[in-house]
């Protein structure tokens, strides 16, 4: 089964933030995508 996906809309300025950090990372991030996806998981496994 192919995966699906949804869209989310950030504020600007967070955005440059990701971005800043996808530069300056050493987690190998490519996207905006792969950083708040990660984030989100790790969010949710330490809170469920």
């Amino acid at each position: 089964m192919r995966a699906r996906y949804v869209n989310v809309s950030i504020h600007e300025e967070l955005a440059k933030k990701i971005d800043e950090y996808i530069k300056r990372s050493k987690n190998g991030y490519r996207s905006r995508a792969e950083v708040v996806s990660d984030a989100l998981r790790r969010l949710f496994d330490k809170k469920l």
